[in-house]
């Protein structure tokens, strides 16, 4: 059995790890930056040259969590232009697959947005970017989807939602996992 599960971890690191190793490589100015899963990419907002990078990387879909009056803060006001542009349209012109899931803060950690991501993740033809402003929503709803879709335990859904970037809404994943049927 020891010898079976060595042989499935080798062949798991051998099929995973150039996903893992090509993302780890990748040098992004997106702020919480994780890959959670081979293929999906979780962080803060991407800068334009992230866009140009991801794309050059093989991403193929940006998903965005952000809401469209959403403006990215910074601390360098000359840095602003880098992260507020018109986001749609130049991944669109890179040649991505755009979505907009607009998550509004808290109430925007739902059991219906997270069966959501999880249909636009399994419709998608390529690696995927999540990503809202700092990452925690994105991890929210990955811990959601895990525990919701993937039925993972309510421990294993968290993990799966820090390993995707939520840190400041996790008492609120908690408790919507304490509370779930």
């Amino acid at each position: 059995m020891t010898k079976l599960f060595a042989a499935f971890t080798l062949v798991l690191g051998l099929v995973a790890g150039p996903a893992f190793a090509a993302d780890a490589s990748l040098s992004l100015d997106m702020h919480n930056m994780h890959t959670p899963a081979p293929g999906l990419m979780t962080g803060g907002q991407p800068s334009k040259a992230d866009l140009e990078k991801l794309k050059a990387a093989g991403y193929k879909v940006i998903v965005n969590l952000r809401l469209p009056t959403e403006v990215t803060k910074t601390e360098d006001p000359a840095k602003a232009d880098q992260y507020n542009f018109p986001e749609a349209n130049d991944a669109l012109s890179l040649g991505f697959q755009y979505i907009n899931l607009p998550v509004k803060g808290a109430a925007g950690i739902s059991e219906e947005n997270a069966r959501t991501l999880d249909a636009i993740l399994k419709a998608a033809k390529g690696p995927v970017l999540v990503h809202c402003s700092s990452g925690n929503r994105a991890g929210g709803l990955i811990a959601l989807r895990a525990f919701y879709v993937l039925h993972q335990s309510k421990d294993a859904a968290l993990a799966a939602g820090r390993q995707a970037g939520l840190t400041q809404l996790e008492p609120l994943v908690k408790a919507t996992l304490d509370h779930a049927r």
